[in-house]
C-alpha cells in the first residue's frame, strides 16, 4: 500500500495490522525537517495526522510528538 504511493521501506515504521486496520508512521524528515505522518488505513479510508520527530538521529516512533 505505502510502497505503491512511493514510500520506501526505510521510511515506513510501526507497521501493524489488526483485523482490517493497518497502522503506520511515515518518516518524512529531509534536510533538517521534522515532519512525519501517523496514520491508519482500512482499505476504504486512510486517515493521517502530521507528527513531529527529532530532526537528527535514528527515527523512533517512541520519540514522535502528536497533536493533542
Amino acid at each position: 500500500m505505502l510502497n505503491g504511493l512511493g514510500y520506501i521501506d526505510e521510511r515506513i515504521h510501526g507497521l501493524r495490522r489488526s483485523g482490517a486496520v493497518t497502522q503506520f508512521v511515515v518518516d518524512l524528515r529531509d534536510k533538517g525537517g521534522r515532519l512525519c505522518l501517523d496514520g491508519t488505513a482500512n482499505g476504504e479510508l486512510t486517515e493521517v495526522e502530521a507528527c513531529v520527530a527529532p530532526a537528527e538521529g535514528t527515527f523512533d516512533i517512541a520519540n514522535i510528538h502528536r497533536r493533542l
